[in-house]
């Protein structure tokens, strides 16, 4: 973790720029805080125990049954180098705020549990593809919503959410036991790549740098 980026950041729940055509109640200008280290997918050896993992073709096909969608088989490793795979580490101080995915599901791998915070909550599918939902969206965010709730995540927990449209946040950890979790990055279809704009606003750069020998 040495060699990983330090993503400290100020944002909103869509990690978006801020719309002058919002309105002053908008849910959007409620400003989150972040502070995690990243390691990326060009960083992680591909004989590692974590990347044989996700590069395993039957969790591929495992996670696609979850989904249950007419015709997908399985899910598909994500094409970019960066994006791929993830080891993401909070120690003391750091958090992650309320905030959707822009993927339809994500999935994780709880690597370490730390002793004290870090802990995991959520909202449930509290938006659709038709409706916002903004003032829930502000009850969330001000921790008065009645369908908030806390995962119970120890080390070693696989979690496979549906992050667009479940916000969701992770509480500073504030013991000595730093909290560690891998990120697997699968798609539906193969060849999807980030833009240099993402690669540089979630992991500090643009370019690869390619993974250290074991």
């Amino acid at each position: 973790m040495g060699h990983s980026f330090y993503n400290r950041q100020m944002h909103n729940v869509y990690f978006q720029p801020e719309d002058p055509t919002w309105p002053p109640s908008h849910p959007a200008r409620i400003v989150q805080q972040t502070a995690q280290k990243t390691l990326a997918g060009d960083q992680i050896p591909t004989n590692n125990l974590i990347s044989r993992i996700y590069h395993w073709q039957p969790l591929q096909e495992f996670l696609a049954q979850l989904l249950d969608e007419p015709g997908l088989e399985r899910l598909y490793p994500h094409a970019d180098p960066l994006a791929c795979l993830n080891v993401m580490r909070m120690d003391a101080g750091d958090k992650l705020g309320w905030h959707y995915d822009r993927s339809d599901f994500a999935t994780t791998l709880l690597l370490q549990a730390p002793e004290v915070g870090g802990e995991y909550w959520f909202v449930p599918f509290l938006r659709d593809a038709a409706q916002e939902r903004l003032e829930e969206l502000r009850q969330v965010l001000e921790g008065s919503h009645k369908r908030l709730r806390q995962a119970p995540l120890a080390t070693g927990t696989l979690s496979f959410f549906s992050g667009r449209y479940s916000p969701h946040r992770v509480t500073e950890v504030l013991g000595p036991t730093p909290r560690v979790m891998a990120v697997l990055g699968y798609v539906r279809h193969p060849g999807v790549q980030f833009n240099g704009a993402e690669r540089q606003r979630f992991y500090g750069r643009s370019h690869v740098v390619g993974a250290p020998s074991v």
